[in-house]
């Protein structure tokens, strides 16, 4: 412990520590602490979705980091296991959306359980995993939430099943197609890395979490493969305009380039 915590008890250190710690855990937001996350999301207009998903909650992250050297064994487990547990039951939840916003929001809690997880560990490898989610989940939620706006826009409601039959769009669908991919974690964007990093310190430092693992594995892949399906195919609802706008050229440059500077990181990596 540093200097000013170490004339404390170990019980009344633990508390301090608990207490510098759980702005951050709310931050983040960890598991148990994130029920602010969804509603702030849904409620707050699309520029303050971007914001919050792309920068603010990486600030919980950082702090985090920095106290990391303060957390003891026994609470460096405690929280992994909360975030792990916490990201298998949200993505469950994300796969029981309807709310396009909700279902994104959601599947932040379980990326940045994941930052949690690589931070906590203590581990090189921990470390790396929690920094390439970071980088990546800061690319791929605010484009989201930027897809959800603009369906929204189009449609007035966001509801997964009135905005389906966008394969008339096919440039629409290949970008929510291409960011749902990254958002699952497939090669060759950057999150795969983040998430195989993340197995591995796991698999290192508690071999009992694997049951764990799998559904959250494939919970992830699950309510992506869902949100593309329902957008996608189906017959197209009336509440759909078929017509593309003008923002579907600008916003696809942008995508463009921001999908390519994810790439460039599994290529550098």
């Amino acid at each position: 412990l540093p200097p000013h915590l170490s004339c404390l008890t170990s019980s009344v250190s633990l508390y301090v520590i608990l207490a510098l710690t759980l702005g951050f855990m709310v931050k983040t937001p960890m598991y148990l602490v994130h029920v602010w996350l969804p509603k702030a999301h849904v409620e707050a207009p699309v520029a303050g979705s971007m914001i919050l998903a792309g920068i603010l909650l990486k600030l919980g992250s950082y702090g985090l980091l920095v106290f990391l050297p303060l957390f003891c064994h026994s609470l460096l487990y405690l929280y992994m296991y909360v975030s792990v547990v916490g990201g298998v039951v949200c993505s469950f939840i994300c796969a029981r959306q309807w709310d396009a916003k909700g279902l994104i929001a959601y599947s932040s809690v379980v990326h940045m359980g994941v930052v949690s997880v690589g931070f906590v560990s203590g581990s090189e490898l921990g470390y790396c995993c929690g920094m390439l989610m970071v980088i990546a989940h800061g690319i791929c939620s605010p484009l989201l939430f930027g897809v959800a706006f603009f369906m929204y826009e189009n449609s007035h409601t966001r509801v997964l099943a009135q905005n389906r039959g966008n394969l008339g769009t096919p440039l629409v669908t290949f970008f929510v197609f291409m960011l749902l991919a990254v958002n699952m974690g497939v090669p060759p964007f950057l999150n795969v890395w983040s998430e195989l990093l993340m197995f591995t310190a796991l698999f290192s430092l508690m071999s009992w979490s694997v049951p764990f693992i799998l559904p959250l594995a494939f919970f992830a892949v699950l309510y992506n493969i869902i949100m593309y399906v329902m957008l996608a195919h189906g017959k197209e609802s009336p509440a759909v305009v078929a017509t593309l706008s003008p923002w579907h050229y600008v916003s696809s440059i942008s995508l463009s380039l921001l999908l390519s500077f994810n790439m460039n990181f599994f290529v550098v990596g």
